[in-house]
């Protein structure tokens, strides 16, 4: 389903500029503190990817884990909880606000450039959210600039293309339906709910929705060991997303689903060794051993088979520039 247009006006309303900077200073000094730390270090703004991921990322390790931690703000009909929230992560909204910190050349940035990363150029509200990785999410933050797919860039010691595609189908309408009842579990739709679902509705169809990605087996060699050939390939300063070729959910949630889990992929001073930094589920956002993490998929989630690599690309290296595009709804 094609939510996002392609060729919005160059220039933002001042009203929504006020708002995005009104919405920030109103929030908690125990939210906003953190995005005052990372804006704070003086490297915030290197030309290096892998340094401001380890910055922001920093600043949220412990963090607990918490289920869809972010709302779309207090004019949707839907979800109207700050869009902006530090104190507890699940993966996607850990990912979410840490790209839209990298992103940002500033405090003032960063409210726009967040909901840019979360719903692209339409105005924040639950049925613009990009609810799908691989055929939304992946797509517009691509388009954005901020993320290049590298996973079919990844070779095997003889130089062959290691990257295998799954192409899948987002049942759409089902998933709205499906919407539909967990949204009027406690109460009917109130009247003006239920036209934008209806307006959301009438436009949906299913789609194809495509990702490549490296399987497990790899990362490693017959015998066991890790192939470090492979593994030190993934960009670090990468976001990697755990892929699962036809996960039938249709009966949870209406559709299949081919992404799992996704965090970023981390190295430290000189060394080469990644780590994987995440938001952990029922725990907090913790770093380990990607080759480690990659064993325990392994080992205990079947329906994962490999991982989808997207390197995040900085454009916010200098001096932002003074035009910002215009949001739909």
């Amino acid at each position: 389903m094609h939510l996002l247009r392609r060729n919005p006006p160059l220039i933002v309303t001042f009203s929504l500029i006020f708002s995005s900077l009104f919405a920030v200073n109103s929030l908690p000094t125990s939210t906003t503190s953190p995005i005052q730390t990372y804006f704070q270090h003086p490297l915030h703004l290197t030309h290096d990817a892998n340094t401001r991921i380890l910055l922001a990322t920093d600043i949220f390790l412990g963090k607990p884990y918490s289920l869809d931690s972010m709302g779309d703000s207090e004019h949707d009909l839907f979800d109207p909880r700050p869009i902006i929230q530090t104190e507890g992560f699940d993966c996607m909204t850990l990912v979410t606000t840490v790209l839209g910190l990298i992103e940002s050349h500033n405090f003032e940035d960063f409210p726009h450039t967040l909901s840019l990363v979360r719903y692209g150029h339409k105005k924040p509200a639950y049925f613009n959210r990009h609810h799908f990785i691989s055929h939304e999410w992946n797509p517009s933050n691509t388009r954005l600039g901020f993320l290049e797919d590298k996973t079919p860039h990844i070779i095997d010691e003889s130089g062959s293309p290691l990257a295998k595609v799954h192409t899948g189908v987002v049942d759409y309408p089902n998933w709205l339906l499906y919407q539909k009842k967990y949204l009027s579990r406690n109460a009917p739709l109130q009247p003006q709910q239920q036209k934008i679902w209806q307006e959301t509705f009438a436009r949906s169809h299913k789609s194809l929705s495509v990702i490549t990605y490296i399987p497990f087996s790899a990362f490693f060699y017959p015998n066991g060991e890790p192939n470090h050939y492979v593994i030190n390939q993934i960009p670090s300063g990468s976001i990697i997303e755990f892929v699962t070729p036809d996960w039938d959910l249709t009966d949870k949630i209406g559709t299949h689903l081919d992404v799992m889990h996704l965090g970023f992929v981390v190295t430290k001073g000189s060394h080469t060794e990644r780590f994987f930094r995440h938001a952990k589920l029922g725990a907090s956002v913790v770093e380990v051993p990607l080759i480690d993490y990659l064993r325990f998929m392994i080992n205990h989630i079947p329906q994962a088979k490999g991982i989808h690599i997207e390197a995040v690309q900085l454009t916010h290296s200098k001096k932002p520039s003074t035009a910002k595009k215009k949001q739909h709804n």
